[in-house]
């Protein structure tokens, strides 16, 4: 058994000196830079961009909106196996609520549209770097988040009907923040370009907001009431998810 252990230690060493002599088929080490962007997950290749995050805006009306938050980010490597990486964020999502009117009524369709910006910074250690294609990885990463919605009903109203208005409702200065722990393989197609296979668990914290209310005509014209405002004390809450995301990486 001792000979054994022995010849598969000399036959590993050999294994990994071959790897180390050979050239280098990834971009990884003390000072290697990339520009990072994200695929939304594996099992939905729609395109978005570095840290897209489904980030479910709270209203206190029934529609809800998904905000995919989207932005540009980079990673620089401090060393051969640990690099640094963050992003700057923006996301916009508009939900059409669509009008229902009978036959003898008009309606004007309602919406919900959410705003979120964002920045985020993390870790990511390469725990088996060797020169070869594939590279493992763990990592840490935290975010912040200030997010707004609107949200306008939707409205039928009778046909000959003149002086219609309707509210509209604003949920602003929501503040979320994040903690991810990330799980990945970055798979290098040339030296210089990757795409990694990363899962990603996440906690979210989301507190504040203020709601207001205000009028706007739907048919008719002058003056309206003055709206009003309040905290939102209840938007406070705590989540958690996880999911599955591809990341392209172009290394300089």
């Amino acid at each position: 058994m001792f000979k054994r252990i022995i010849v598969l230690l000399i036959v590993l060493s050999a294994f990994v000196y071959g790897q180390e002599k050979e050239e280098s088929k990834n971009s990884i080490g003390l000072g290697a830079k990339a520009l990072i962007f994200e695929f939304r997950g594996i099992d939905n290749l729609g395109v978005g961009s570095f840290n897209s995050v489904d980030l479910p805006i709270i209203v206190v009306y029934p529609e809800t909106t998904t905000v995919n938050v989207g932005g540009i980010g980079g990673k620089y490597f401090m060393n051969p196996n640990m690099a640094i990486r963050g992003g700057l964020l923006f996301g916009r999502q508009s939900v059409t609520i669509p009008a229902s009117p009978d036959d003898d009524e008009k309606g004007k369709d309602g919406d919900v549209t959410a705003t979120v910006f964002g920045l985020t910074g993390g870790i990511e250690y390469h725990f088996m770097p060797t020169n070869g294609r594939i590279s493992p990885y763990f990592g840490g990463e935290i975010g912040y988040y200030h997010a707004s919605q609107e949200y306008k009903p939707a409205i039928e109203y009778p046909e000959n009907a003149t002086g219609i208005a309707r509210m509209v409702y604003e949920v602003s200065g929501m503040n979320m923040f994040n903690i991810t722990g990330l799980l990945g393989a970055e798979i290098f197609i040339i030296k210089e370009i990757s795409l990694s296979a990363e899962y990603q668990f996440y906690v979210n914290f989301m507190s504040g907001g203020e709601y207001k209310y205000s009028y706007e005509w739907v048919n008719g014209s002058g003056t309206l009431p003055t709206g009003d405002s309040e905290e939102l004390e209840s938007l406070s809450q705590y989540t958690t998810a996880s999911r599955a995301h591809l990341i392209l990486s172009i290394y300089f």
